[in-house]
């Protein structure tokens, strides 16, 4: 059974990825839900998944089911336009086109964020001469 998958076709499950994790006795299928727009699963909702798979499932598997957590990422760079660019108008475009490419609906889950993929999102905005990336973390960013 693809659990990822029988997962992202229950109704109200908009993401799933699955695992084999080890719980330190034996491993065991760890799954990863979101609800639509990267809502929450649980209640109701978390109850019937979890039903659904333990009937669905491969009998003997253990499964454990958690709703996703967000992760933020922060960085800090240096950057250099063109000089026919106002900086204002270039960090807006920035900002805009990394939170589109990192949004919940373009990611898949546990994909990750690395730092030439961010230099190339920032280095193809128009008006940026070159960058220097100093600092790429996780941590909480609160949205605006």
């Amino acid at each position: 059974m693809d659990y990822r998958d029988y997962a992202r076709a229950f109704s109200g499950i908009a993401k799933a990825l699955a695992t084999w994790t080890w719980n330190g006795q034996r491993q065991e299928v760890f799954l990863t839900v979101a609800g639509v727009n990267g809502a929450e699963v649980k209640g109701n909702l978390y109850d019937k998944l979890l039903e659904s798979l333990q009937n669905a499932g491969i009998p003997g598997v253990p499964l454990k089911v958690a709703s996703y957590d967000p992760v933020f990422f922060q960085l800090s760079a240096k950057i250099q336009l063109y000089p026919d660019f106002l900086q204002e108008t270039v960090s807006q475009n920035i900002e805009k086109r990394l939170r589109e490419h990192y949004s919940f609906s373009a990611r898949e889950f546990g994909r990750p964020v690395t730092s030439s993929e961010v230099i190339s999102i920032i280095q193809n905005i128009d008006g940026v001469h070159w960058l220097d990336l100093d600092e790429l973390f996780t941590g909480t960013l609160h949205e605006k």
